[in-house]
């Protein structure tokens, strides 16, 4: 995670969400190919502007990859003070793989970039 500071006074934090490569074996599929059973995560959008004091949101995708087909638990950690997320639902299955990803930044946080 990198904080990065914007000069002068502003109202305003930044998250820039960083969503990887979720690898999960054995969540389905006949285990005979080739591709392991994993899953790719996605936001759209990929990043946010949220103010102090208000919130956001993002949705989140999964794409099942070789025959994946377990849920997927959702949590969010952040070494930024006063910047927490949540998701709704916690967790995503199939069909679909989605999520709501809320983004809430305290009043009287630091402007900067935050992921």
């Amino acid at each position: 995670p990198r904080r990065h500071r914007l000069p002068g006074r502003h109202a305003l934090a930044v998250l820039a969400l960083a969503l990887g490569v979720g690898a999960c074996g054995g969540g389905g599929g006949d285990g005979g190919g080739t591709e392991p059973a994993t899953f790719t995560l996605r936001a759209d959008p990929a990043g946010l502007t949220v103010a102090a004091g208000q919130s956001g949101t993002t949705a989140i995708t999964a794409t099942p990859i070789g025959g994946f087909s377990a849920a997927i638990p959702l949590t969010a950690t952040s070494t930024a003070s006063g910047v927490t997320a949540t998701f709704s639902p916690t967790s995503m299955s199939a069909p679909g793989y989605r999520s709501t990803m809320t983004v809430n930044v305290a009043a009287g946080t630091a402007a900067g970039v935050y992921s």
